[in-house]
């Protein structure tokens, strides 16, 4: 009898509750394992990722769906629901699958332990793309009133690192986005840090993206570009320079005007046929020039 009930699997281990007549989500066990259904289950506001890798998705859809959900998803009591606070991907995948109820161990969290918890397990895993955890640091400096020491014990960093990835949160948001795509790395985002003008960076790091330019090779071009900037901003009047890093900001490209006594150059660069229909369209019937 002692065999037969070892290889009942899981759900012998388990207690499923959600069958039961007497089943009420208001009446947790606080640190058992329980099944729990996913009609019952909210996702966490506080996910720190913003975009799920598709093809790990598909990896954990496809174990799910052959060995079921094995380990547990973390959550908490939210009136009569239950809020996830680690577990995002594997809810996500039982759902996907079809499954009616899944395993989840109960707790206490408050607003801020929710969002450490899931920093914290996403970090360690390295599932966060660098965006996704500068905007995590960000609500924990903000709303928490954490320090980016406090931050950095937190998720077992240093504090540079924490800044450092914080930073990123200065750079325009289509760098932002390349950077999430995975399209531009860290190291490349941190050389566009190096340029002042928003215009500029949008313009090098699209053509760093179309033109797959190394780190090294972007950091060169930030090196000329801020050369050019000091001795052309010595040579241009403040109001020409104002106007160009307006049109940079509003084409996404790099513009250089030059000229005198009422005549010039107006230059817009691009870097691919697509790119330069985007243009094309911004100047036609695109968002009016700020």
């Amino acid at each position: 009898m002692a065999r037969k009930a070892l290889g009942r699997g899981l759900d012998a281990l388990i207690p499923d509750r959600s069958g039961s007549a007497d089943y009420a989500p208001a009446m947790p066990i606080p640190g058992a394992v329980t099944k729990i259904p996913l009609k019952d289950i909210t996702p966490n506001p506080y996910q720190p990722r913003g975009r799920l890798d598709p093809e790990q998705m598909r990896e954990m859809i496809q174990s799910v769906r052959e060995r079921g959900l094995v380990q547990p998803i973390l959550v908490r009591v939210l009136g009569d629901q239950y809020q996830i606070v680690a577990g995002e991907r594997r809810y996500r995948a039982a759902k996907e699958v079809g499954l009616e109820s899944i395993p989840a161990v109960i707790r206490e969290f408050t607003d801020q332990e929710m969002l450490e918890i899931a920093l914290v397990e996403n970090v360690q895993r390295e599932d966060l793309n660098p965006v996704d955890e500068a905007e995590a640091y960000q609500i924990l400096s903000e709303r928490f009133n954490l320090t980016q020491r406090e931050i950095a014990a937190k998720v077992g960093k240093d504090r540079s690192s924490v800044a450092n990835t914080m930073r990123l949160l200065q750079l325009p948001e289509s760098v932002r986005r390349s950077v999430s795509r995975g399209t531009l790395s860290m190291g490349h985002a941190r050389a566009l840090l190096g340029l002042e003008s928003p215009g500029e960076q949008v313009a090098l790091g699209q053509e760093a993206e179309t033109r797959r330019l190394s780190v090294r090779e972007v950091e060169g071009r930030v090196q000329r570009l801020r050369r050019g900037s000091r001795a052309t901003t010595r040579s241009k009047k403040p109001e020409t320079v104002e106007l160009e890093e307006r049109m940079q900001r509003w084409l996404g490209t790099k513009v250089r005007i030059s000229g005198a006594s009422g005549r010039g150059r107006l230059t817009i660069e691009y870097y691919t046929q697509d790119d330069l229909g985007r243009i094309i369209d911004i100047l036609r019937s695109g968002p009016r020039f700020p």
